[in-house]
């Protein structure tokens, strides 16, 4: 019985953890939220346009004089991204009032590696 117990407060307990590191970011009270949601093709791709892309969007925002934070969701939650209604589900979970979406593909041009970024607007 008391082995019941026990798993059962761990399993609990292990739950609240997962809950709470895997939930989505959330736009700050009084903030415009600019959400940014893109998809890779593979990890390394995806390290490399954070690195540049948004932490150049970052910095650009950040130079306004109006009160905007720009979300960026993580890569395993954009699994339905293209879905009808996926996108307002986002931006009412988010608490954002523009979300910025789409995929970055390598491909090869005049033989030379080249990023195709495709984006919609919602």
């Amino acid at each position: 019985m008391f082995g019941w117990i026990c798993s059962a407060i761990v399993g609990g307990l292990v739950l609240c953890v997962w809950f709470l590191t895997n939930r989505l970011p959330r736009v700050t009270k009084g903030n415009v939220g600019i959400v940014v949601g893109i998809i890779c093709d593979s990890p390394e791709e995806d390290k490399q346009v954070k690195a540049d892309f948004i932490e150049r969007l970052r910095e650009l925002i950040q130079q306004g004089e109006g009160k905007f934070q720009l979300l960026e969701l993580p890569s395993w939650s954009l699994r339905n991204i293209g879905e009808a209604g996926a996108v307002p589900h986002y931006l009412n979970r988010t608490h954002g009032h523009f979300m910025l979406y789409g995929r970055v593909r390598k491909r090869n041009v005049d033989g030379r590696e080249a990023h195709f970024l495709n984006f919609e607007g919602a």
